[in-house]
């Protein structure tokens, strides 16, 4: 049985519309899996700054730190703060490490940071 040449075009376009329509929806599926993913990246994304308060935005807040038990890795700690400024607890990612052998060589530390003197 031969097909004319309309026939064989209804007969393509009837196998090809439902591939076409599941190619549309996985785009459009993997468009929205792109997205959700993006917004992960940005939540993720932290970058140093100030010391503020991201819950209400005082500029180096008064904080209390019970002490932590635990151990690992220096470079995965995380410290827990409770603010003075808005009681909300935040919890530290250090970026950097400023190292002293004594108590006085942190203090000094701490006091050229204090007075705008990177060591």
């Amino acid at each position: 049985m031969s097909m004319t040449g309309r026939e064989l075009k209804e007969a393509i376009k009837e196998g090809v519309t439902p591939l076409v329509r599941a190619l549309e929806r996985s785009a459009k599926a993997n468009e929205e899996l792109l997205d959700i993913a993006k917004q992960e990246t940005v939540q993720m994304e932290a970058e140093a700054g100030p010391p503020v308060c991201p819950n209400c935005g005082v500029v180096n807040p008064t904080v209390y730190s019970s002490e932590q038990a635990g151990s690992g890795p220096l470079a995965e700690s995380v410290y827990q703060f409770e603010m003075h400024c808005c009681n909300a607890s935040v919890w530290a990612i250090p970026e950097g490490w400023v190292f002293a052998r004594t108590a006085a060589e942190a203090a000094e530390a701490i006091d050229y940071r204090r007075a705008g003197v990177t060591a």
